[in-house]
């Protein structure tokens, strides 16, 4: 027998964090991870107990919350200009990394680079070499505007968007 609408809208458990939350992403089935940029923070929740299970504060802002899965160990989180690398095997910051002289809007990563985009416009690649991080190439003003979202493609292709109503293709 189907269930309606309202037996499936109304089948939900909570979380409640002390702080207005901005983003959220699932590290396992087990485990969420969620961010405020208010109190600046991340928070591990376990979702079995239903409850906190760690909260990490930052020193720079998190306005621009954005996550990512490494592997099975680590979680990039992005924050204004830094990269922070946490361990969600231990709950705790890896490293922090300085990337931009702007605000980050979006990423991109793939196995061994990292693509950065920000509200200025301006794109850098990065490449993963024995644990650091080095600029592949960096590009100022490719857009007018915050560059929205980034694809590497297999063919040797970047595609960026942007809020100055363009989608661009770089070949490199």
């Amino acid at each position: 027998m189907e269930k309606n609408n309202n037996e499936i809208y109304n089948n939900f458990k909570s979380l409640e964090g002390t702080c207005d939350i901005k983003d959220i992403f699932n590290v396992n089935e087990n485990i969420l991870v969620s961010a405020s940029p208010f109190d600046e923070s991340i928070t591990f929740w376990d979702l079995e107990k239903m409850k906190v299970k760690r909260k990490i504060f930052f020193i720079k802002s998190l306005n621009s919350n954005i996550f990512c899965k490494i592997n099975k160990q680590f979680l990039l989180v992005i924050g204004n200009n830094y990269l922070y690398i946490i361990d969600i095997w231990f709950y705790k910051i890896f490293k922090k990394i300085y990337i931009l002289n702007n605000v980050i809007e979006c990423i991109s990563i793939t196995e061994n680079n990292l693509i950065a985009g920000d509200i200025n416009g301006n794109l850098v690649n990065y490449i993963f070499e024995n644990e650091e991080m080095k600029i592949k190439f960096e590009k100022n003003n490719i857009h007018q505007k915050a560059i929205t979202y980034i694809i590497k493609s297999k063919n040797n292709q970047i595609i960026t968007c942007s809020f100055d109503k363009l989608i661009k293709i770089w070949q490199y």
